[in-house]
């Protein structure tokens, strides 16, 4: 802002922290249904909750190991 006006670009706010926090916000409430369905269910749906809770650990996993390193080569 420069004299009470805003100087910036329609996709100023697109930056990786934005976007980082947007797939970490998406991840961790997919985490917490599933674990919450694995609570309340029995039988395939509670199984088929198992391994989606696993397939989402890894993709977190793996998502902040490698916003890690880029961050930790910075």
């Amino acid at each position: 802002m420069e004299n009470r006006v805003f100087v910036g670009g329609q996709l100023d706010w697109m930056t990786l922290f934005p976007i980082f926090c947007g797939f970490a916000l998406v991840a961790i409430y997919a985490l917490l249904s599933s674990t919450w369905l694995m609570m309340k269910t029995e039988g395939e749906l509670q199984q088929s909750m198992f391994a989606f809770t696993n397939k989402v650990l890894l993709a977190i996993d793996g998502y902040y190991s490698d916003a890690y390193d880029s961050f930790a080569s910075i």
